[in-house]
């Protein structure tokens, strides 16, 4: 796969920013990342990461030992940055393996790029994944991120996507905007999390087909992820509300969704 882009695009004069996760936030855990895995060809596939954070699916995806890896950190977030010594460490021993085993060099590498315009060649990658990076954007730039991966994808590829959710579909839009901020306050992030219905109209407008789809509640305790990240804060949110004795349960208001998408033919 040639990924090299000619020249490193800069995002247009006027353009949103994008926003950054908090570092290895998963959603639904490690849980719902190993759904996904199990259900994506990855094994001899050139695979694209957006936004890898410090590698925990990075490395579970090494070990299904693709044809080739990159991982894109957008330029001015924390996420995946090629400057992470340990994420850069991790790739180096797996070009390390494939050398071994006769591969070429280095079938495994770290890019920054805009994830909205990356500059990479179409239809370069078997498998585009991306795990709670869109959450923490409006809706335009989940978009253009959305056509962006569909743009990278060859035909039959797959696009992962494993991010937040709000719940139920018909919240209330006043509601929705009052966790949105919430959210935002407590990650010290911005927050933009879609409903399930809202997901199913943002895939249909990327000119995605929807695949497979799995909904979950947040996980409880996972060291590192759940009660660190999302859990941990709708818990807050909880004991907020049971303290000004509000009646919403905020943390059925979040979840965790997956889907696997497929471009539209």
């Amino acid at each position: 796969m040639n990924t090299t882009p000619p020249s490193r695009p800069t995002p247009e004069e006027g353009a949103q920013p994008i926003f950054s996760a908090p570092r290895e936030l998963r959603p639904g855990g490690g849980e719902m990342t190993e759904w996904i895995l199990g259900r994506l060809p990855i094994s001899r596939k050139q695979i694209i990461e957006f936004s890898p954070g410090e590698g925990s699916t990075t490395r579970r995806l090494l070990r299904h030992n693709p044809a080739g890896y990159l991982g894109i950190h957008h330029p001015g977030t924390t996420d995946g940055s090629p400057t992470s010594t340990g994420l850069q460490n991790l790739i180096n021993r797996a070009n390390a393996r494939g050398t071994l085993q006769g591969r070429k060099e280095p079938p495994n590498r770290l890019l920054s790029a805009d994830l909205r315009n990356t500059g990479l060649p179409a239809a370069s990658a078997d498998v585009v994944l991306s795990e709670s990076f869109l959450s923490h954007n409006p809706e335009d730039e989940k978009l253009r991120v959305l056509r962006e991966a569909g743009r990278l994808l060859r035909p039959g590829g797959f696009f992962a996507l494993h991010e937040a959710i709000l719940r139920p579909d018909d919240l209330d839009p006043a509601l929705i905007a009052t966790r949105r901020e919430e959210l935002s306050q407590l990650l010290g992030a911005e927050a933009h999390p879609l409903s399930g219905a809202g997901w199913a109209e943002l895939i249909e407008k990327a000119g995605f087909a929807l695949v497979e789809k799995r909904v979950s509640d947040l996980p409880l305790a996972e060291p590192g992820q759940g009660l660190g990240a999302l859990a941990h804060t709708a818990l807050k949110l909880l004991r907020r509300a049971r303290k000004s004795e509000e009646n919403i349960d905020h943390h059925r208001n979040f979840g965790a969704i997956a889907l696997i998408l497929t471009l539209k033919e």
